[in-house]
């Protein structure tokens, strides 16, 4: 995984200058012109009856692979503090998803199309079952927030 070095906490409180931090650390990286994503309606427990799901919708967010990505992880402490960072050689895809009760998540998911860089004991290839150097994906919890750069093209959404 490739990582920029010009890495930021940034602490969400209620004053305005650590947000302004936030945004100005991801200016620095995709301009003015920005969207942000995040994953919503996700429960906040695991379902009492487990089954498949269904994606409803998907649509690809990063219409230039592995570029314009800047993604803020929440660390869970008392007040809103994200870590954020520049992500390349990745792409984003948006879905929405109904349970087997009918419950329908909005997620936000992150490919990372090449971990030939990755440690080999990264523990991202035991849990997701792949060998080192293949496409690793995976869903983004509720409070992370994705940044990806505006464009004028309208992506395609397709309904399955």
């Amino acid at each position: 995984m490739s990582i920029s070095f010009d890495m930021v906490v940034v602490a969400m409180r209620t004053s305005a200058f650590e947000f302004q931090e936030m945004v100005a650390f991801v200016a620095t990286e995709l301009g003015n012109k920005v969207e942000v994503l995040s994953a919503s309606r996700a429960p906040t427990s695991a379902p009492i009856r487990k089954g498949p799901v269904k994606i409803l919708s998907f649509r690809k967010r990063s219409l230039v692979e592995g570029k314009n990505i800047v993604i803020c992880h929440n660390l869970m402490f008392p007040s809103q503090l994200y870590y954020c960072h520049h992500v390349t050689r990745t792409k984003v895809v948006q879905a929405s998803l109904i349970g087997t009760d009918n419950s329908v998540i909005h997620g936000v998911a992150i490919c990372h199309i090449n971990t030939t860089l990755w440690a080999s004991e990264h523990p991202a290839f035991a849990a997701l079952d792949i060998p080192h150097g293949a496409k690793a994906c995976h869903w983004n919890t509720q409070h992370n927030l994705i940044w990806i750069k505006q464009t004028n093209e309208v992506p395609n959404v397709k309904q399955l």
